[in-house]
């Protein structure tokens, strides 16, 4: 009795593939492909190049490496500044992040379409020097309050003023009083030496600023004029007006 032997199956475990934990594994040794295929916000690489367009097919001992897109979490800083300038407020917000991944998925033969998943990741603790650096990115540079900067920091999504300008000062005209009556001081005269008029300086006032630093200048102010006239003298501090004679006296105001 003659035999023959057989020989044994050569075909090895047929490709699967499965995802865990965001990542692709090839299993099995047997001949054959699996085909994947994946949106546009995932990418594949094979055995470290990229896989072209949103198709591939993987064989056995092929290394598989998914990508998705990654958009780290930020802060973002909202500056308002009032219409008169004089004003900036501040709202601080954590934006998170968000990584993308493939779901996972028990082993598959023949085709896998990978399916995406947005995980959110935490935002970043919002810090004082962004705050300030947001701020002058704004133009604000002046009046800056940096504890109110620090409080709008620790206290995301509240809107807190954190600068405020500084206010100009106007001044105010100057003046001349009369320390006589002067009907009387015709009708009647006054002796050599009366004080007859004194003169009350301007005042000038004090610029300002707005929180963007721009000059506020304040409204232009002016000295009174009245000229000696005959009979009369002004002090050397220039501020009062005596009779040098005896006489009548008469109030003509300078054109």
């Amino acid at each position: 009795m003659t035999s023959t032997d057989t020989p044994a199956p050569t075909g090895g475990v047929p490709v699967q593939v499965r995802v865990s934990g965001g990542r692709v594994e090839v299993l099995g040794d047997g001949p054959g492909s699996v085909r994947l295929s994946w949106p546009d916000t995932l990418g594949v690489r094979v055995n470290g190049s990229d896989a072209p367009g949103q198709e591939c097919h993987v064989r056995s001992g092929d290394q598989v490496e998914v990508t998705g897109a990654v958009v780290p979490g930020t802060v973002e800083h909202d500056v308002q500044v009032s219409r008169d300038g004089m004003e900036a407020r501040l709202v601080v917000r954590p934006v998170e992040g968000r990584r993308t991944r493939a779901v996972d998925a028990g082993a598959a033969t023949g085709e896998l379409a990978l399916q995406p998943h947005v995980d959110r990741t935490p935002a970043p603790d919002p810090t004082v020097e962004q705050a300030l650096a947001a701020l002058d990115e704004a133009g604000v540079r002046h009046g800056i309050d940096e504890d109110a900067v620090a409080a709008a920091v620790e206290a995301p999504g509240t809107q807190a003023v954190v600068a405020r300008g500084t206010e100009r000062i106007d001044g105010t005209d100057g003046k001349l009083q009369a320390l006589i009556d002067w009907n009387r001081g015709w009708r009647e005269g006054v002796p050599a030496g009366t004080e007859l008029v004194r003169r009350i300086p301007r005042v000038d006032g004090t610029p300002g600023m707005d929180v963007r630093g721009r000059d506020l200048e304040p409204a232009p102010v002016k000295d009174p004029r009245l000229t000696a006239g005959e009979g009369t003298q002004w002090s050397e501090d220039d501020l009062l007006l005596r009779a040098t004679v005896d006489g009548a006296a008469r109030f003509l105001r300078d054109r």
